[in-house]
């Protein structure tokens, strides 16, 4: 699981995209950038930002359910693939062109 308490808007998040490239399940705060690339609960889980309840709660409802914990990785990792994937079609043909 990675975990992402920022407290500031974040502008490209690199850590995150790298962490849904390698399939893990993500638990971040909900503030600018992260909440642009993430979905909650489809594809991370986002808990409001200097609130450590809401932290605590969804970090120990993610290591108590492995399914949930497996489905936002899984979904995470494929839409981040496709994401790339487009991007770097679009750009081959642009240089081919």
């Amino acid at each position: 699981m990675l975990l992402v308490p920022s407290k500031l808007d974040e502008g490209f998040p690199y850590v995150i995209r790298e962490g849904l490239a390698a399939g893990t399940c993500i638990l971040a705060s909900d503030v600018g950038g992260i909440n642009e690339l993430l979905t909650h609960k489809t594809n991370a889980v986002l808990f409001q930002k200097n609130n450590i309840m809401d932290f605590i709660e969804k970090m120990c409802c993610l290591i108590e359910n492995n399914d949930k914990r497996n489905a936002y990785a899984y979904n995470g990792y494929n839409v981040q693939f496709s994401k790339e994937s487009k991007r770097y079609s679009e750009l081959v043909q642009d240089l081919t062109n």
